[in-house]
């Protein structure tokens, strides 16, 4: 599959790259369509702000560069992990682009979006 993935500052590549393995806690999605937004645009002018860099790995998933941009997105679940309740394959859904840390309030008068060492999804 193809992914415009983020090195560093002014460098986008549209790489080749596997397809995701979906694990336990985690759902697989066909992504229909998946916009450019405000963030992507920051972080390819004045980045890394958001995007992990070599010297400073993303805190909760250790990711470093490259990371796939597009965090806007919608499409269809194709694979259902282990342990995920309340989805079935086939269902359209949109992302909620968030990692928060364990144990972080999720509900809907939690403030999940505030959390401490929260991070918006760039990959």
């Amino acid at each position: 599959m193809r992914a415009a993935r983020f090195y560093d500052r002014g460098d986008i590549r549209i790489d080749e790259i596997n397809e995701p393995i979906v694990k336990a806690g985690q759902v697989g999605i066909d992504v229909a369509w998946c916009g450019i937004c405000g963030t992507d645009l920051h972080e390819f002018l004045d980045g890394p702000i958001f995007c992990p860099s070599a010297e400073h790995p993303n805190p909760i998933t250790g990711e470093v560069p490259p990371v796939t941009l597009g965090h806007e997105m919608s499409g269809v679940v194709n694979f259902i992990g282990e342990g995920v309740s309340g989805l079935k394959v086939g269902d359209h859904v949109v992302i909620e682009p968030y990692i928060v840390p364990e144990g972080t309030d999720t509900s809907e008068t939690g403030h999940y979006n505030l959390s401490e060492g929260g991070k918006v999804i760039i990959n």
